[in-house]
């Protein structure tokens, strides 16, 4: 039942609830055919399982419902499915994680669109002080960071150790993310309590088109990184010319 259901095969997840075997099995994570169709993303094995009264309630070790596990696969249409039959989104579970957390943490644009539209709440954090908008932004997923700033989620939302997403952003290395957080108009010389910056580390991590968009956004090419080095220092020793040549034509020094 658990592999059938995983796999998507609908046939043979009726036959097998038409034999007796229980539509409530769970493998070691305690994760239930329900869980596991949710996740794949088999809208017709959950609508199945739903009819014939599979668990809407059911958790896994790391207390995930159904619907943390539909946000984790992405598909928009399961996830829809689950919030009409009444399937919690402000449940908390690992990491105290929303299936909307979850989501962004995947960078499912859609999944995400699902379950703000049904008024999941885009501003929570978890235990580490990250707010959905700095888990897509660590995706790289701009779409993700798109459809939380349409939803009016500031680009300049802090952690509890006072990042933003722009710095989670150039950590993925996803021009398109940090592209979208300029769009959105997220503060490009924000500098922790450490001393980072996006454009620093853009810089550090060698990443041209990065830089390139940061500069032409206004970012400050004369900030020092968080041991004191200049910018210009920091591409000249990286020996990445392309780099350096775009900070020496920025007016770095």
């Amino acid at each position: 039942m658990l592999e059938a259901s995983s796999k998507g095969d609908v046939k043979e997840v009726a036959d097998l609830l038409s034999k007796g075997v229980s539509i409530e099995s769970k493998d070691v994570n305690n994760s239930t055919p329900l869980h596991l169709a949710a996740e794949g993303g088999h809208l017709k094995v959950v609508e199945l399982l739903v009819t014939k009264k599979a668990s809407l309630e059911a958790k896994t070790k790391e207390g995930r419902n159904v619907l943390h596990s539909a946000a984790i696969g992405g598909d928009a249409a399961t996830v829809k499915y689950l919030l009409k039959k009444g399937v919690s989104h402000e449940e908390r579970a690992d990491f105290r994680w929303t299936p909307l957390a979850f989501a962004a943490a995947k960078g499912h644009s859609a999944a995400i669109k699902a379950l703000i539209d049904a008024k999941a709440e885009p501003g929570v954090f978890d235990q580490l002080g990250r707010a959905p908008i700095h888990l897509a932004a660590s995706s790289g997923s701009a779409e993700s960071l798109e459809v939380l700033l349409k939803a009016g989620v500031s680009p300049n939302t802090q952690t509890q150790k006072g990042l933003t997403p722009i710095i989670f952003a150039v950590g993925s290395g996803s021009s398109l993310a940090v592209r979208a957080l300029i769009k959105g108009k997220a503060n490009l010389n924000f500098r922790t309590s450490s001393g980072d910056t996006a454009i620093g580390g853009a810089v550090n991590a060698g990443n041209v088109s990065m830089v390139r968009d940061l500069i032409a956004a206004g970012a400050n090419v004369n900030v020092t990184d968080s041991l004191g080095r200049s910018l210009l220092k920091v591409a000249q020793m990286i020996r990445n010319n392309e780099v350096v040549e775009l900070l020496k034509k920025a007016g770095a020094k």
